[in-house]
């Protein structure tokens, strides 16, 4: 928001997308499609009883305020697969039934997605039901028979409508690792996503779905793990995704690790001292760096901070400088 209270946002190449408005610790989902312009206004001081979303989709965002989807206890895990299956059930008729009643009218293609969302809801439980009737039953011993796995196939589906839903896209994903018997037990995560994307190019058909699902798999893992020995995930990928957006979507996080990577020149940036004295890379040209990332909101950080300055110290005369490079927003 700027110093007025207002911002302008747009989402580029979204078919239908389900987002969540957050001021503090404030939320409210919302819903809209491509070529949607709706606004959205609230009082900071009671954002729960002011918010307003005025826009084709302003039913769909009523229902998503009033609407709860019920869940099990997390005791339920106990139960024999098929009693847990027998009590998800009705929970997801409820939902269903509730979005039937709201007769939600003039709001695109909605109540489609709704209903794909209600039932991936309650279909992500059951990927986490043997390890909860491990726990909730001490059964260390529970393996899943060949009907849980038959019931997770029921929903492994390539549906293009589906595909921009968070709870199918992971639902998707996770089940493409339960149902591969060959790699079941591989959990180290680089050959995990590599066989989760062989898996969903084996068993789906619509190349809309494959794209997005090797895609959210692909870039998911570069953000957080880099691209060091990436080559077999890499092929995959680019003999699949041919989306424009979505490549150039993939080079800019395959792009920061990639300038990043060691024996890579050191890209320069500038930042501000605790006196308003701005410094860059390139002022410290010839010596090591030394750089701890670190935010005032982080405890396991602050509590390394006077380690940091001990390790300043005893290398006070050799050529590196340490820098504590702090993620705030805000100078406290």
């Amino acid at each position: 928001l700027d110093e007025n209270g207002h911002c302008e946002a747009v989402f580029e190449d979204v078919d239908a997308l389900y987002a969540r408005v957050f001021y503090g610790r404030n939320e409210r989902r919302i819903y809209m499609e491509g070529g949607d312009r709706a606004s959205i206004s609230f009082d900071a001081g009671d954002f729960d009883a002011t918010f307003c979303f005025e826009g084709a989709k302003a039913p769909a965002v009523e229902y998503l305020k009033n609407v709860y989807l019920a869940s099990l206890s997390d005791e339920s895990f106990a139960l024999p697969f098929e009693e847990y299956v027998a009590k998800l059930g009705p929970k997801e008729n409820d939902a269903l039934k509730l979005l039937k009643a709201n007769s939600i009218k003039g709001a695109g293609k909605f109540v489609k997605m709704e209903e794909g969302r209600i039932r991936y809801s309650y279909a992500t439980p059951l990927l986490m039901y043997p390890v909860g009737h491990m726990l909730m039953a001490q059964d260390q011993a529970y393996r899943p028979d060949e009907k849980y796995y038959d019931h997770i196939r029921q929903y492994f589906v390539d549906d293009q409508d589906l595909v921009n839903l968070s709870e199918y896209r992971n639902f998707i994903i996770e089940a493409a690792h339960v149902l591969d018997a060959d790699n079941r037990s591989v959990k180290e995560l680089k050959p995990k996503t590599v066989a989760q994307m062989r898996y969903i190019v084996d068993h789906f058909e619509n190349p809309v779905v494959i794209e997005q699902l090797l895609h959210y798999l692909a870039s998911s893992y570069i953000s957080t793990f880099g691209i060091d020995g990436i080559e077999e995930m890499e092929s995959i990928y680019r003999t699949y995704v041919k989306s424009e957006e979505l490549l150039a979507d993939y080079s800019v996080k395959y792009d920061k690790w990639n300038i990043s990577k060691p024996g890579k020149p050191s890209p320069d940036f500038d930042a501000v001292d605790i006196d308003g004295k701005k410094w860059s890379v390139a002022d410290f040209k010839g010596k090591y760096v030394y750089i701890d990332m670190w935010a005032t909101w982080c405890g396991p950080c602050k509590k390394e901070l006077p380690h940091l300055k001990a390790l300043e110290e005893k290398f006070r005369d050799a050529q590196i400088v340490f820098l504590g490079l702090s993620t705030d927003g805000v100078k406290e």
